[in-house]
C-alpha cells in the first residue's frame, strides 16, 4: 500500500541506520538526514498545482510538505525500477533520471543485507547521464557506489552491470586502462554467477534472458569502445530506426519515434537520399510539437540536419539559421534539466547561467558549432572565434577532441587556399598538374615571404590531419576519415610545388589513396572473419568477448578445439583468416604504416592503379605503383576544373560526366527490359536498335572526352609498362630537355645547378638542365602515342614548364612559342617511336627494351566510391588490356597469400604467386534458376552436358536452395551463374560473407557487378559479398544486358577452361607444344617423339609414329561409319512387349522366310497344351517385323511362347521356348512389392573398344546383375515368416531390392543416336537400320528377351533437341517416326480409348502393376520451338495434357 499526507510530521523510534522498527514506515521527503522519518498522519493528499513554463515545459514542484506510507520498501523500490523502465521506453530521460536518482537514496538507505537496488540503480543513472554527455557526473555516482558493489552485499549479476557501467564511462573518457580493468572484474562475476532456476515460471525465464541480452549488449558495446572499433552500415541504421518508430508508435511513444524519425532521415540523407529524406522534417516537427517527452534533444538534431543540407546547396544565411537554433534548443534542455535535476552534487545552478563544461548533449552541440564555424569560414572572424571557444570549453572526451582537431585541420588547410591566392605564382598551383615520384627534385630555391608561410601553415595542418586520423581509428566516420586522407594527400603535393619533398612522400601518397577507398569495407571483413570461425559457439551467444591486460581480444575458452577427424584443409583455412584478422585489425593510418611499400610483395608484372576524386570533385588523384621492388609509385594530382575549357568547348565537369553515364545506363537498362516484347515487330526492332547504336556512341564518346578532357596527356600513368632500357630513358630524357631549352632560349645561359644523374656525352653540346624529370615520368611519356592531340602534347608542355617554375626558373608564357615546342615534341616522339620498332621486344642493350620478366602484365583497379560507377576498364588506353578492380591492396595480399597456401598444399615450391590455383573441371553452373530464360537454357544446354562429362555439376530451369548455393561456393574452384542479378535473391548476403572458403564465380546476370551508391558512405553491393567471402575472381556486369548478348559473351569466355574437359591425349599434346613446338634435331627424347608424335630424325620413331597415328585413324572411322556399312538387315529377334494382367504384347522380326509364322503359346507348367496365336504379318513394307497380342491370360502366371512355320515345327530361332510372366491384377486389395528397370541413352560400342561394334556394355552389367550366371545373392526362402497382413517382416522387406526378379523394363529414350556421331539423313532406313543394329546386339538380346519392355522416345531417335510442336510434318519426323513405331511403340500398350478420334496415333499411354499406375508422356512431338512465345509454349500439347489430368483424377486416391 502506497498513500501521501500533507499533515504535520512527528517523530517515531528509528534503529542506529535510520530505519523505524514498526512494519509500517513512513519516509518523509524534507527530511535530509536519514534519522527524519515519521508514521503516516491522517488526512488527504492535496496535491501542489503544475505550472508549464513556455515551450521549456519545466515544472517546479514544491514536495516539502508530501510524505509518503507504504508497507514494503522492497515493494516501493520495484514499483521505481518499473517506472524508471517504462520512462526509458517511453523516451523520459530526465523522469527517468529523476525516478533512478530517488531510488538510488531510498536504496542506499534501505540496503542492510541486499544491495541490489542501490547498485542497479546506480548504474542505470550512470549510463543515463553518460547518454546525456554528463560523464563527470556519471563517475561520481559509480564512485560512490563502488564501495557497496566490491562488497559481499549484492549478487553477482548486479555487480557485474556495475562494473560494465563503469568500464563504459571510463572508455567514453578516453580511460582505456581502467574501462579494461572495470571490464575484467565484470566478466570475472558474470562467469561465475548462477544459472536460471529451472523451475522458475515462463515469465521469469523471459525477464532474466532479457536482462543478459541487455547485459550482454552492453559488455559488446564497452568492448567495441576499448577496440576503438565501430560497425554497421547505413542499410543497417535504416533498418533499425524504422524498427525503432514502429515500436515507439506501437507504445504511444512520440519522444521515441521523434528519435527513430530523426536517425532514419540522418541516415537517408548521408546516403544522397536527399529528397526522401528532407520530405520527412514536416513529420518529425509535428511529431515534436505532439511529444511530451526529450524530444528537445531530436529538434536540435532536427536543426542541424537541415543546417548541413544548407551548407551542402551553399544556403549560407538560412544553414546559419538552423546551426543558430540548434544552439539554442540545446541550451533550453539544459536549464531545463538543472531546473529538475537533483542536488546530489552541490546547489543547483540557476537559470541563465551556461556551463558547458557540464552541459548536456556536448557532442551534439560540439557537432553544430563545428559545422557553423566551417560555414562561416573566412568570413566572420568574430563569430568564429566566439564559437571555437566555446568548442573549447565543452567536456575534453574523445569525440570533441577529435571533432576540433578535424576542424582545426581544415581551418589550417582552408587558410593555406587563402594566402595561395595573393600570390600570383601560388594560385596557379590548384589549376597544375603536380607529380610526386622518388626522383622528384627538392632544390633549395628562393621563395616569397608568401610562400614560406603557406609551407608552415601545410605542415601544421598536415600535423592535425595525422593527429585527427590517429584519433578516428577505425571508430571514426567514414566519410571524414576519408576526407582526411584526401586532404594530407593534397598538402603532400602542395609541398612538392614549393620545394619540399622527400622520397616518402609517393609511398604516402600512395598508401592514403588506398586506405580511403575501402574504409567501411576493412571493417566489415573483420566482421565477416568472426562469423567464418565464430569465436562465440552459437549454443553461447551471450557469453562476453574476451580481453587481456593490455586490451587484446581473446578466444574464448568454449571454443571447440579440432579433433582428429577434421581435415586439413580447415585448420590451414582457420589460421589463414587469423592472419587475415590480425592484419586489419593492426591496420593503423599513420605516417609509419605507409611508409613501406605494400606492393612488393606482388609479382612483377603486375600493375596497382589507384583512382580517387576529392569531395569537391575539382581534383582527381592517379597513382601507379609496380609489384616488386623494381620502382616507386608515381602520383599524378590532376585539376579536373577548367581543363579543356575555352569558348567552343564546355568544360566536362565530374557531375556532367556521372550523369551523362546514369543517363546511358538508365535508358540501356531501360530498352533490356523491352527487347523480349517486340521481338516480333520489325519496325519496334528497327527502332530499338537504332536506340541501342546511339547508347553506344554515347557510351564511347562519353569515354573518350573522359580521357581526354580529364586526363589528356598524364593518361599514360595507365599504359602498359615498356621496359625501357637505361639508356633508352637517359636519350629520351635528354631530346626532352633540349626541346625546352631551345624553347626557352637557355642555350647559351650558364646553368647554376647540374641535374641530377646526368652526364655529358663528349659528343655534345648540351648543357645539362637544372630541373630533371625522373625515370618513372621519361618511361610514362615515352608510351605517349606520336599521333596524340595537340592538347595532349600540350599538357605535356606545361607540365614541364610549370615545374621550371616551381624551382626557380623564370619563365614567361606569353615570349614561348607553345606551337612550336609541340611540334619538336611530337618529332621526338615519333623518333623514339620509330627506334623502339627497329630493336623489337626483348631485346637489351644500348637501346630498346629493359629484360622482361612475363608476357601476361595485369593491371588492377582501386576505385574511390566516387568513380566506380564509370567503366574505367574501357576508356581507349585500357581497351585490349587485361584489367581487374580490388577494393584496395590489402585485399589483394589476402588473396595472394590464399594462392600461396592452396600451392603449399598442392605441393609447389614457387615462391611468385601471380595467379589462383583453380581446377575448371571442378565447377558447379546454375542456369535460368528464374525459369524464364529458356533460350539461355537452350544455347548452353549442349555446352553444358560436355562439360558435365568433364566434371561439371549444376541445376538448370530451377531454383537453387541456398544450402546448394553455399556448398557449391564453398567446395567448388568454379562457379558459373546464368541468371538475373547476382545471385542475390538465393543466398542471403551475411551467409555469403560468412564463407571461409569461395570459390571463383563468374556472375553473368544484369548489373551483376555493380555497386549501389550511399551518397557519403562507400558503395556496396554482391560483388563485395562475394569478396569478403574470399572470392579469388569474379567475373561480372556493371548494368543490364539482353540475355543474347551475354550468353554470346559467355559462350566465348569459358573456352580456355575446356583444355582439361577434352581427352588427356590431347591436353598432354598442347601442353608439349607449348614446352617445344620446334625441337632441334637429335635433342628429342624417343619417349616424348612417341607419345606426342613430335619430329624427329630416326626413322623407326617416325614409322611407329605413323603406324600408330594410323591405328587411331581406323578406330575412329570403324566408330564414325560403322552403324552405316553394319545394317543388320538380317537380325532375328522377339521381344516381349507391354504386358498387363490379362494380356501381353511380343514382337517378332524373321526377314526372308517364305513361309507362314505363327505364334503359339502356353502356360509354363509340365504337359500344358499349346495355344495357338495370331499369324505374324511380316513383310518388308514394315521391315520384317511384326506385333501380336495375346490374349485372355491369368494374372501373376507365366507363360512362354514360341514359333512354328507352317507345318508347326519349331523355328530355328528362339530355338527353344521364351517365358515371360503377367502382371498381377489391380483389383486384388493390399500391396504389391516389385522392381522394374529404368534406362536411356545406348549406343553400341561406346566407349569404343576395337572389333565390338555391337558390343553394348551397359546391357552386359545389366544382365550379369540381374541374371547372374553364379548367384552370389542367396534367395529368400520361400517359407519366410511373415507378418498378419501377409507382407514381409521388416528383414524380408529389407531384401526385397536384391531377391525379386524385375518385372519389366522401362526404357525412357534416346534408344538409337540419329545424329551421334555422324547424322546419315532424313531417310526411313537410315532410322530402321539404327534399331535393327540394336536388337542385334548380343548384349541387348540377354535382357529384352526375358523382360518385357515399355518404351518412351527422346529427341535422338529424331535429331537433336527436336520440337514437333504438333506438326508431324516437321522434318525428320516422318522418318524417325516410321522406325520408332515398328520396333517400339507397337509394342507399348495401346492408346486409350479416347484417343481414336484423333487424326494420329499418339505415343503417350499409361498402364497398371499391381496397384501402381504408370503415365509415359510424350514430350517431343508437341513440344513447343524455342521461338514460340513465352505464353504459348508448351511440352506436352492440349490434348495429351488433357489426359494426363484425367489420368490423375481418376486415380488421385490410389
Amino acid at each position: 500500500m502506497l498513500s501521501t499526507t500533507s499533515d504535520k510530521q512527528t517523530s517515531i523510534p528509528k534503529d542506529s541506520r535510520g530505519v523505524k522498527k514498526s512494519s509500517k514506515v513512513t519516509t518523509s521527503s524534507a527530511g535530509k538526514s536519514k534519522g527524519k522519518v515519521a508514521p503516516p498522519p491522517k488526512g488527504k493528499l492535496t496535491k501542489t498545482p503544475i505550472k508549464r513554463k513556455d515551450e521549456t515545459r519545466s515544472i517546479p514542484l514544491d514536495f516539502s510538505s508530501l510524505t509518503f506510507s507504504v508497507d514494503s520498501i522492497e515493494a516501493l523500490m520495484n514499483l521505481l525500477q518499473l517506472c524508471a523502465h517504462i520512462s526509458g521506453m517511453l523516451s523520459l530521460t530526465l523522469p527517468k533520471i529523476n525516478i533512478l536518482d530517488v531510488l538510488r537514496k531510498l536504496a542506499e538507505f534501505h540496503s542492510r543485507e541486499n544491495s541490489d537496488y542501490y547498485i542497479l540503480s546506480s548504474s542505470e543513472l550512470a549510463l543515463e547521464y553518460l547518454r546525456l554527455g554528463k560523464g563527470k557526473r556519471a563517475k561520481k555516482v559509480l564512485n560512490q557506489a563502488l564501495t557497496a558493489a566490491r562488497s559481499s552485499q549484492a549478487s553477482d549479476d548486479a555487480r557485474a552491470r556495475f562494473f560494465l557501467s563503469f568500464a563504459a564511462s571510463c572508455a567514453a573518457d578516453a580511460d582505456v586502462k581502467q574501462s579494461i580493468k572495470f571490464y575484467q572484474e565484470g566478466f570475472l562475476l558474470v562467469n561465475r554467477s548462477q544459472l536460471p532456476n529451472k523451475q522458475a515460471s515462463a515469465m521469469e525465464k523471459i525477464q532474466t534472458h532479457v536482462v543478459q541480452i541487455e547485459k550482454t549488449a552492453l559488455a559488446y558495446e564497452v568492448f567495441s569502445s576499448i577496440q576503438s572499433m565501430s560497425r554497421g552500415s547505413p542499410r543497417e541504421a535504416q533498418y533499425f530506426a524504422e524498427q525503432a518508430k514502429e515500436l515507439a508508435a506501437s507504445v504511444n511513444a512520440p519522444s521515441g519515434m521523434c528519435r527513430a524519425m530523426v536517425k532514419n532521415v540522418e541516415a537517408k540523407i548521408f546516403q544522397g537520399l536527399i529528397a526522401e529524406g528532407s520530405g520527412q522534417f514536416k513529420e518529425i516537427e509535428l511529431c515534436v510539437i505532439n511529444g511530451d517527452g526529450d524530444v528537445h534533444a531530436d529538434l536540435a538534431e532536427l536543426h542541424r540536419l537541415k543546417g548541413d543540407l544548407d551548407q551542402r546547396d551553399s544556403m549560407v544565411i538560412e544553414a546559419q539559421k538552423h546551426y543558430e537554433d540548434a544552439i539554442k534548443v540545446i541550451e533550453r534542455v539544459d536549464q531545463t534539466f538543472r531546473l529538475l535535476d537533483g542536488v546530489e552534487f552541490g546547489p543547483r545552478v540557476s537559470v541563465g547561467t551556461s556551463q558547458l563544461s557540464d552541459t548536456l548533449f556536448p557532442e551534439l552541440l560540439a557537432q553544430v558549432l563545428c559545422r557553423y564555424v566551417w560555414l562561416l569560414r573566412g568570413e566572420q572572424v568574430e563569430i568564429c572565434t566566439i564559437l571555437l571557444d566555446k568548442i573549447g570549453s565543452l567536456p575534453s572526451t574523445f569525440t570533441i577532441q577529435s571533432r576540433q582537431r578535424g576542424l582545426t585541420a581544415r581551418l589550417a588547410l582552408h587558410n593555406v587556399y587563402q594566402l595561395s591566392r595573393t600570390d600570383m605564382f601560388l594560385s596557379s598551383i590548384g589549376e597544375t598538374t603536380i607529380a610526386l615520384s622518388a626522383g622528384s627534385n627538392n632544390l633549395s630555391v628562393s621563395v616569397s615571404p608568401t610562400s614560406v608561410d603557406i609551407a608552415k601553415n601545410l605542415e601544421h595542418a598536415e600535423k592535425l590531419f595525422w593527429s585527427y586520423l590517429g584519433a578516428l581509428g577505425q571508430k571514426g566516420y567514414a566519410p571524414d576519415i576519408r576526407e582526411s586522407a584526401m586532404s594530407i594527400a593534397i598538402i603532400k603535393t602542395f609541398q612538392a610545388s614549393l620545394g619540399k619533398f622527400d622520397a616518402k612522400t609517393p609511398l604516402l601518397a600512395a598508401g592514403l589513396l588506398d586506405a580511403s577507398s575501402s574504409l567501411t569495407l576493412r571493417s566489415e571483413m573483420l566482421e565477416a572473419i568472426v562469423n567464418k570461425f565464430p569465436l562465440i559457439p552459437r549454443h553461447e551467444e551471450l557469453a562476453w568477448p574476451k580481453l587481456s591486460d593490455s586490451g587484446v581480444p581473446l578466444l574464448n575458452e568454449a571454443k571447440t578445439a579440432l579433433n582428429d577427424s577434421d581435415e586439413l584443409d580447415e585448420i590451414s583455412l582457420r589460421d589463414y583468416w587469423e592472419s587475415v584478422r590480425k592484419r586489419h585489425q593492426s591496420y593503423s593510418m599513420n605516417e609509419e604504416t605507409f611508409a613501406s611499400s605494400m606492393v612488393s610483395e606482388l609479382p612483377r608484372h603486375w600493375t596497382v592503379v589507384h583512382i580517387s576524386v576529392t569531395e569537391d570533385k575539382n581534383t582527381m588523384f592517379i597513382s601507379r605503383q609496380r609489384g616488386g621492388c623494381q620502382a616507386e609509385p608515381l602520383v599524378f594530382c590532376i585539376p579536373l576544373k577548367g581543363r579543356r575549357e575555352d569558348a567552343a568547348d564546355e568544360h566536362l565537369t565530374f557531375e556532367d560526366a556521372l550523369k551523362e553515364m546514369n543517363e546511358i545506363v538508365a535508358s540501356s537498362n531501360e530498352t533490356t527490359k523491352i527487347a523480349a516484347s517486340i521481338r516480333h515487330d520489325p519496325a519496334a526492332r528497327s527502332k530499338w536498335w537504332k536506340e541501342r547504336g546511339a547508347l553506344d556512341t554515347r557510351l564511347r564518346e562519353l569515354l573518350e572526352n573522359i580521357e581526354f578532357c580529364w586526363l589528356g596527356a598524364f593518361k599514360t600513368i595507365l599504359s602498359a609498362n615498356p621496359h625501357l632500357s637505361p639508356h633508352a630513358i637517359s636519350n629520351l630524357r635528354i631530346q626532352f630537355d633540349r626541346v625546352f631549352q631551345r624553347g626557352l632560349r637557355l642555350q647559351d645561359r650558364k646553368t647554376k645547378e647540374r641535374a641530377i644523374g646526368h652526364k655529358k656525352m663528349p659528343s655534345e653540346s648540351w648543357t645539362p638542365n637544372r630541373v630533371t624529370l625522373d625515370d618513372s615520368l621519361i618511361e610514362c611519356f615515352s608510351t605517349l602515342s606520336p599521333d596524340c592531340r595537340d592538347e595532349e602534347l600540350e599538357d605535356l608542355v606545361y607540365f614541364i614548364l610549370d615545374l621550371y617554375q616551381f624551382h626557380g626558373v623564370p619563365v614567361a608564357i606569353a615570349e614561348i612559342d607553345i606551337d612550336q615546342v609541340v611540334v619538336d615534341l611530337r618529332s621526338v616522339m615519333q623518333e623514339h617511336a620509330e627506334k623502339l620498332k627497329s630493336v623489337g621486344h626483348g631485346r637489351t642493350g644500348a637501346f630498346g627494351y629493359n629484360e622482361r620478366d612475363h608476357h601476361d602484365e595485369h593491371l588492377f583497379l582501386v576505385l574511390d566510391k566516387n568513380v566506380q560507377g564509370l567503366p574505367w576498364e574501357n576508356i581507349p588506353i585500357l581497351r585490349g588490356r587485361s584489367v581487374s578492380r580490388i577494393p584496395s591492396i590489402s585485399f589483394l595480399l589476402d588473396r595472394v597469400q590464399f594462392a600461396r597456401l592452396r600451392q603449399s598444399e598442392l605441393g609447389s615450391s614457387s615462391n611468385t604467386v601471380d595467379r589462383a590455383v583453380c581446377d575448371p573441371t571442378n565447377a558447379y553452373y546454375i542456369i535460368n534458376p528464374s525459369g524464364d530464360l529458356e533460350r539461355t537454357e537452350e544455347r548452353f544446354k549442349p555446352w553444358l552436358k560436355k562439360m558435365e562429362k568433364a566434371g561439371w555439376q549444376g541445376i538448370s530451369g530451377r531454383a537453387p536452395s541456398e544450402l546448394q548455393v553455399l556448398n557449391a561456393l564453398r567446395t567448388k574452384d568454379l562457379v558459373v551463374y546464368f541468371g538475373h542479378g547476382g545471385a542475390e535473391q538465393y543466398v542471403r548476403s551475411h551467409r555469403l560473407r560468412s564463407l571461409p572458403r569461395c570459390a571463383a564465380v563468374m556472375l553473368w546476370g544484369c548489373s551483376s557487378g555493380a555497386l549501389r551508391d550511399m551518397g557519403d558512405f562507400d558503395r556496396v553491393g554482391t560483388p563485395l559479398n562475394y569478396m569478403l567471402a574470399g572470392c579469388p575472381t569474379l567475373v561480372a556486369n556493371l548494368w543490364d544486358v539482353t540475355d543474347k548478348d551475354i550468353d554470346t559473351f559467355s559462350q566465348v569466355i569459358p573456352s580456355p577452361l575446356l583444355q582439361s574437359a577434352i581427352p588427356a591425349l590431347l591436353s598432354l599434346y598442347l601442353l608439349s607444344a607449348n614446352l617445344s613446338s620446334k625441337p632441334a634435331r637429335g635433342n628429342v627424347n624417343p619417349a616424348a617423339a612417341v607419345l606426342f608424335s613430335l619430329r624427329t630424325p630416326s626413322r623407326i620413331i617416325r614409322w611407329t609414329n605413323i603406324v600408330i597415328n594410323s591405328l587411331i585413324m581406323l578406330a575412329f572411322l570403324d566408330f564414325c561409319v560403322s552403324p552405316y556399312f553394319d545394317h543388320a538387315s538380317d537380325v532375328v529377334f522377339s521381344r516381349m512387349g507391354a504386358v498387363s494382367d490379362k494380356s501381353a504384347k511380343i514382337l517378332v522380326r524373321y526377314p526372308n522366310l517364305n513361309e507362314t509364322i505363327q505364334l503359339i503359346w502356353r502356360e509354363s507348367k509340365p504337359n500344358a497344351a499349346w495355344n495357338k496365336g495370331e499369324i505374324l504379318n511380316l513383310s518388308q513394307e514394315n521391315d520384317w517385323a511384326d506385333t501380336v497380342t495375346l490374349s485372355g491370360l491369368w494374372p501373376s502366371t507365366k507363360y512362354e511362347y514360341a514359333l512354328v512355320g507352317a507345318n508347326a515345327s519349331f523355328l530355328a530361332y528362339p530355338g527353344s521356348p521364351l517365358a515371360f510372366r503377367t502382371f498381377p491384377d489391380p483389383h486384388l486389395p493390399g500391396g504389391t512389392h516389385f522392381r522394374f528397370v529404368a534406362s536411356s541413352c545406348i549406343l553400341p560400342n561406346f566407349p569404343y573398344a576395337p572389333l565390338q561394334r555391337r558390343r553394348i556394355k551397359g546391357f552386359d552389367l545389366l544382365a550379369e546383375y540381374l541374371f547372374p550366371s553364379s548367384p552370389a545373392i542367396r534367395a529368400v526362402n520361400s517359407t519366410t515368416d511373415r507378418n498378419d497382413t501377409g507382407t514381409p517382416n521388416s528383414e524380408e522387406a529389407l531384401n526385397v531390392p536384391t531377391t525379386l526378379p524385375p518385372s519389366f523394363l522401362l526404357f525412357l529414350g534416346d534408344f538409337i543416336y540419329a545424329d551421334v556421331p555422324i547424322y546419315f539423313g532424313n531417310h526411313k532406313e537410315s532410322y530402321r537400320r539404327l534399331y535393327r543394329r540394336n536388337y542385334q546386339s548380343s548384349s541387348f538380346r540377354k535382357i529384352y528377351e526375358r523382360l518385357p519392355m515399355f518404351h518412351n522416345y527422346d529427341d535422338h531417335e529424331i535429331i537433336n533437341n527436336f520440337s514437333g510442336a504438333g506438326n508431324d510434318s516437321t522434318l525428320p519426323y516422318p522418318s524417325a517416326s516410321d522406325a520408332f513405331q515398328i520396333y517400339n511403340a507397337n509394342g507399348n500398350p495401346s492408346p486409350p480409348q479416347s484417343t481414336k478420334s484423333l487424326d494420329h496415333t499418339p505415343y503417350y499411354y499409361d498402364f497398371h502393376y499391381g496397384d501402381v499406375a504408370f503415365f509415359v508422356m510424350d514430350t517431343r512431338r508437341y513440344r513447343s520451338t524455342p521461338t514460340d512465345p513465352s505464353e504459348e509454349k508448351t511440352m506436352l500439347g492440349e490434348e495429351q495434357l488433357t489426359k494426363l489430368l484425367d489420368w490423375l483424377g481418376k486415380y488421385r486416391h490410389i
